[in-house]
C-alpha cells in the first residue's frame, strides 16, 4: 500500500459526529479582532453545571456577558452540586463599581431560566491582584477555583441564606402592607423575570418549587430575622397580596 494512501485510510481517521463527516470538538474559539483566520481558544461548549436538584445550565452566557465589562478581568460561575449558582468576579482594578456589575447581571439573568439566575448575594468580588487557577490553554479551572475561594463562597452562601445579620436590612415590623407587597413584588419579578399582579396566583402562573426556594431566600436577605422563614412560606401565601408582615419573623 502506498504511504500516502495509508495516511488517508479510514483506519487512521477520527470518527465524525456531524452529518458531513466532520468532527465537532465542543471547543469554542474567539476570532482575532484584527487578523483574519486567526482564533483564540475560549472555552468548552459542554462546561455544564449541575445543581443539587438535578437542573443543568451552561454558565457561558453569564461569564461571557460579564467579561465584556472593562472593569472585569475574569468571571467564574460556581455551584456544581449546590442548591443555587454564584459567580466569582475578578476586577481589573481595585475601583470596581459593584452596583454596575449587579445591574449588568440583572440584565443577563432576565434571559436565563430561573434555576440558572444568580442572586446578588452570590456575586463574590475577589480582591484585585489575586489570581485564579488556569489550564495550559489559559482558561479558568472552575473546580479548582471553588476550592481555592471556598471561604469567600461560603460567606456569600450565608448571606444568601439570611444567616448573617446586616445593618442595611429592613425591619419587617416597621413596614406597612404596601411596603411589604412592594418588596415581595420586586423579589418575584427578579426571580421569574416578569411583573405579577397583586392578586395573581404564583403557581397558576408558572412559579415552581425551585423558584419558591429562591424567592424565600431573597426575602430573608432583605430582613434581619431571628428565625428563617418557613420553607413553605411562599406556598402558603400564594399571592403578593397574601403576604403578611407576620409571615416575616423578626
Amino acid at each position: 500500500m502506498h504511504l500516502a494512501h495509508a495516511l488517508v485510510s479510514p483506519i487512521f481517521q477520527g470518527k465524525g459526529n456531524r452529518p458531513d463527516g466532520s468532527f465537532a470538538t465542543s471547543d469554542i474559539f474567539l476570532p482575532h479582532p484584527t487578523l483574519p483566520q486567526l482564533y483564540k481558544y475560549f472555552t468548552r461548549n459542554d462546561s455544564t453545571i449541575v445543581l443539587l436538584n438535578g437542573k443543568k445550565f451552561n454558565p457561558m452566557q453569564i461569564e461571557d456577558g460579564l467579561r465584556r465589562l472593562d472593569m472585569i478581568e475574569e468571571v467564574i460561575v460556581f455551584g456544581q452540586n449546590q442548591e443555587s449558582p454564584g459567580v466569582l468576579v475578578f476586577p481589573t482594578s481595585s475601583g470596581i463599581d459593584a452596583n454596575f456589575v449587579i445591574g449588568s447581571l440583572h440584565e443577563i439573568n432576565s434571559k436565563l431560566p430561573a434555576h440558572a439566575r444568580i442572586a446578588p448575594e452570590l456575586v463574590v468580588f475577589i480582591e484585585h491582584g489575586r489570581d485564579w487557577p488556569k489550564s495550559s490553554k489559559g482558561t479558568a479551572l472552575r473546580s479548582q477555583a471553588e476550592k481555592i475561594f471556598w471561604k469567600e463562597i461560603e460567606c456569600a452562601r450565608k448571606r444568601h441564606e439570611g444567616g448573617e445579620a446586616n445593618g442595611s436590612r429592613e425591619d419587617a415590623t416597621k413596614l406597612d402592607a404596601g411596603e411589604l407587597e412592594l418588596i415581595v413584588a420586586q423579589t418575584l419579578e427578579s426571580v421569574v423575570g416578569r411583573k405579577f399582579e397583586p392578586d395573581e396566583d404564583f403557581f397558576m402562573s408558572g412559579v415552581d418549587s425551585i423558584m419558591t426556594a429562591t424567592i424565600r431566600k431573597m426575602l430573608m436577605s432583605r430582613f434581619n430575622p431571628k428565625n428563617p422563614l418557613p420553607t413553605n412560606a411562599v406556598f402558603e401565601q400564594r399571592t403578593i397580596q397574601g403576604f403578611d408582615i407576620c409571615c416575616v419573623p423578626n
